[in-house]
């Protein structure tokens, strides 16, 4: 274990959104610590529901990419929506890449997914 895995951990059990992000980040690639990627999903999922921009835009692409099993592009698209209104540029790209495969998935249409502000991000 190194040092900076230790405080990340140690600042994780206190629910620091950074810390949690970056000791995601060392679970899922084997960074002081032994790879465990569940640990890391759950790690990183704690991050994006406590408000992580950069966590919840990695939840976003996880879904996107079916990296947790099958693609779950609703999922995907909301925690898009929740990077997104926090000003986090990448996730309206992810968005538009979303809306342009919707056609091949299974999805509502991004009329009724989206407040109506955020279609702008579209146009």
């Amino acid at each position: 274990m190194t040092l900076a895995f230790k405080y990340f951990d140690m600042a994780a059990k206190q629910n620091n959104l950074d810390a949690l992000y970056k000791l995601s980040y060392c679970y899922f690639n084997g960074i002081g610590t032994k790879k465990d990627e569940f640990s890391a999903i759950k790690l990183m999922n704690k991050a994006a529901d406590l408000g992580s921009a950069t966590a919840q835009y990695e939840m976003a692409v996880f879904y996107f990419n079916g990296d947790m099993g099958d693609r779950r592009l609703n999922e995907a698209i909301k925690y898009c929506q929740k990077a997104y209104s926090q000003g986090l540029p990448e996730a309206s790209e992810l968005l538009n890449q979303i809306y342009e495969s919707r056609d091949k998935f299974d999805i509502v249409p991004y009329s009724t997914q989206l407040p109506t502000y955020n279609h702008y991000v579209f146009v």
